[in-house]
């Protein structure tokens, strides 16, 4: 069963800069243009500021700005300071910034988790505000890295479904705020059919009720013999967040079969006395392969560029986040001898000092 997604936006954290800067509250006005560049990703967003607020929830020393980055997708920034001595500005001492869908909806859960997460494993943004004299360029941040693998996965949840969407003319609509295992298998199921048509996926056990007979002896025999074991065609409708999705003929085969309790099996239908015998047949990896030639296809060339570009940051966005784990577990092991490495990373035992206990003791905790 895989895993369930939370969707709402409520999930991600804001992220939180240090800056250094000064603004002039005058020249922040609705309509106004913003560009928010993500450096390391080379992301440059245009936004249109829609609401500057100094009042907000009365929070003292900050100023509130709500912009466009889409239809559906909002970014919500925060600038925490203080105004500037010779009255003239407000001193930037901190800066809060939030990428968000307005609606759950797939295109837009896509956009806000591929955009975020590349905030979060850049190390570089930059804020500018067009026609005005604030621009400033922020380095060196950190963020929560199971956060990050979390928006990544919301990220390829949503594009499946964006995909299902496209291919099929469905549209879902506004997605619940979690999304259960069973759902999350049902998108991922269908997905692999329209995009893959063949593929290996998940398999459940196939009973089989045979007489105690010469007959049941002799399909036994056969399945026991059989590389594999093949499912007779089928035709499948998927129902997924409430659509019925229709995916044609499907056939399935098993390349990996067995007997579960065979010698029992065998023992019951040598009897030859005719009564029912169940026999359950396993696969040994619960895998299975599927065939659906007839699921619904992509149109050619169905992503705008923005949309095709944010696709196209699939194999970085997975790249950095896998460099960040390595060096989070490089600097686990600083600072250790390499006898004290090698009982780190040799397989534990439950009479051996863990990983933790090596860690506290170097700590002098």
């Amino acid at each position: 069963m895989s895993t369930a997604i939370e969707i709402q936006p409520s999930a991600v954290d804001p992220t939180v800069l240090t800056a250094l800067g000064r603004v002039f509250v005058s020249e922040l006005v609705p309509d106004r243009g913003l560009r928010i560049g993500i450096g390391d990703f080379k992301i440059d967003i245009d936004a249109i500021i829609l609401e500057v607020d100094r009042e907000r929830e009365k929070a003292e020393g900050e100023i509130f700005i709500r912009s466009a980055i889409d239809e559906q997708v909002e970014a919500e920034i925060v600038l925490s300071g203080e105004d500037a001595e010779d009255g003239r500005g407000f001193d930037i001492s901190h800066l809060t910034i939030q990428l968000r869908a307005t609606e759950q909806r797939a295109r837009a859960e896509f956009e806000a988790s591929t955009l975020s997460a590349a905030l979060k494993l850049s190390c570089e943004l930059s804020l500018q505000v067009f026609d005005t004299g604030f621009d400033v360029t922020l380095t060196a941040f950190d963020s929560k890295l199971l956060e990050i693998a979390r928006l990544l996965q919301k990220r390829q949840t949503s594009y499946r479904l964006m995909t299902i969407e496209r291919a099929t003319g469905t549209d879902f609509g506004v997605l619940p705020s979690i999304l259960s295992g069973e759902e999350v298998h049902t998108i991922n199921f269908v997905y692999r059919s329209i995009v893959d048509r063949v593929f290996i996926d998940g398999v459940r056990d196939v009973k089989a009720v045979v007489p105690a007979t010469e007959e049941g002896m002799r399909l036994f025999q056969r399945l026991r013999e059989s590389p594999s074991l093949e499912f007779p065609p089928e035709v499948v409708t998927k129902t997924l967040l409430g659509r019925s999705i229709f995916l044609g003929t499907q056939t399935a085969m098993i390349t990996d079969p067995y007997i579960e309790e065979i010698d029992r099996v065998q023992e019951e239908l040598a009897c030859g006395d005719g009564h029912e015998v169940t026999i359950l047949i396993r696969s040994h990896t619960n895998r299975a392969q599927y065939s659906l030639p007839e699921a619904p296809r992509l149109p050619l060339n169905p992503w705008d560029p923005r949309i095709e570009s944010l696709i196209d940051l699939e194999r970085e966005l997975d790249s950095r986040l896998v460099e960040r784990y390595h060096a989070l577990a490089a600097g686990s092991l600083a600072g250790l001898t390499d006898e004290e490495k090698k009982r780190v990373t040799t397989r534990p035992q439950l009479n051996k000092p863990s990983l933790l206990a090596i860690l506290m003791e170097k700590l002098g905790l």
